[in-house]
């Protein structure tokens, strides 16, 4: 895409820059003028966090295009540091937060209480008492590694068991319907692994884009949209794959009955496997978030909720019909999509 010469009056100062034409004019303010006074919020242009001057309006700036503007005058909050109502809203401010500042009224002076920030937060008073042991910084990244990679590491276990309660479940159905789920459950993973690859692609992408801090939400928004439109594309491959399993297996050198009988597995098993890939996405996006907790969480109860399908559908308790190994493939089924729409919801 050729990229476009901006040219713009920013806050009283001539601007040419080039830009994607698709760039928004939010993102050209803070990334490429440093601007960092425009903030994105909702991004839908609701919120009004976005709002800048277009010349002389008011005008959201998450939705509209920078090329858009060209020519025009844009005037962002950084603009109004010379304004009158701003000064006596600073210094409204540093009062306010100076009285936060505990001590002796005598203690309450600016000069003493380093308050600079717009926010009401309050350094300590010059003689306030401050913590003597500090936490050594490797011990302080080791815990922080260690709280952030556990519920990763029990996710993907927990996520890898779906399938294995398929196949305890299935063996009660007996050998022969054992061995056809087993040759079924590796072709599914030969391909799933294959996209697990390409989903987890994201995961250092967001982690990058998060700690990055500039343009984190262009960068993270963008990751996770080709992320799950990879994940798509592979997907439609591999259910177009796997619904030839019955031709895959015989070719092996397969028995042709449990071929038949893995086929029928894998046909209603395919259907899970695009929603299992954009779970990983997901949480590969809370992740670099730092809130994995909620993926392990939703991963645990999609394994309580397809060993109860299991033994539903594959012998036919709690009143549903037994439908054998198809069974064992709608339950898995539908236990990924609990899992990319519960942590869609989240």
């Amino acid at each position: 895409m050729t990229d476009a010469t901006i040219q713009l009056m920013v806050n009283g100062t001539p601007v040419s820059q080039t830009a994607e034409p698709r760039t928004h004019l939010a993102d050209f303010l803070r990334e490429e003028m440093l601007l960092t006074g425009t903030h994105l919020g909702c991004e839908q242009g609701v919120c009004g966090a976005c709002t800048v001057f277009v010349d002389g309006k008011p005008t959201r700036s998450c939705i509209t295009l920078a090329a858009a503007c060209t020519g025009a005058e844009i005037r962002s909050v950084e603009g109004f540091d010379e304004d009158p109502l701003m000064r006596a809203l600073r210094t409204a401010s540093r009062v306010i937060s100076t009285a936060a500042v505990p001590g002796p009224v005598s203690a309450r002076v600016p000069r003493q209480a380093s308050v600079t920030n717009m926010t009401g937060t309050a350094s300590p008073a010059a003689g306030a008492r401050t913590p003597l042991v500090r936490e050594a910084p490797f011990l302080h990244e080791i815990r922080a590694t260690f709280a952030l990679a556990w519920p990763i590491v029990l996710t993907n276990l927990a996520q890898m068991a779906i399938t294995t309660t398929d196949v305890l479940v299935i063996g009660r159905l007996g050998p022969e319907a054992l061995a056809a789920a087993t040759l079924g459950a590796n072709l599914y993973f030969a391909l799933f692994i294959y996209g697990m690859g390409l989903a987890m692609a994201t995961a250092p992408m967001l982690a990058q884009a998060v700690g990055a801090r500039l343009g984190i939400i262009r960068d993270v928004r963008r990751s996770v949209r080709q992320g799950l439109w990879l994940c798509a594309g592979v997907s439609a491959a591999f259910i177009l794959v796997m619904g030839e399993t019955e031709s895959i297996l015989l070719t092996l050198g397969q028995d042709p009955v449990l071929a038949e009988r893995a086929a029928a597995y894998v046909h209603t098993l395919r259907w899970g496997v695009l929603p299992a890939l954009w779970f990983i996405v997901l949480r590969n996006f809370i992740s670099a978030l730092g809130r994995p907790r909620a993926a392990m969480v939703i991963t645990i109860i999609a394994i309580a909720i397809n060993a109860v399908l299991d033994i539903g559908l594959v012998l036919g308790e709690f009143g549903l019909p037994a439908l054998g190994l198809p069974g064992a493939g709608i339950a898995s089924t539908l236990a990924n999509l609990f899992l990319f729409g519960a942590l869609t919801l989240f």
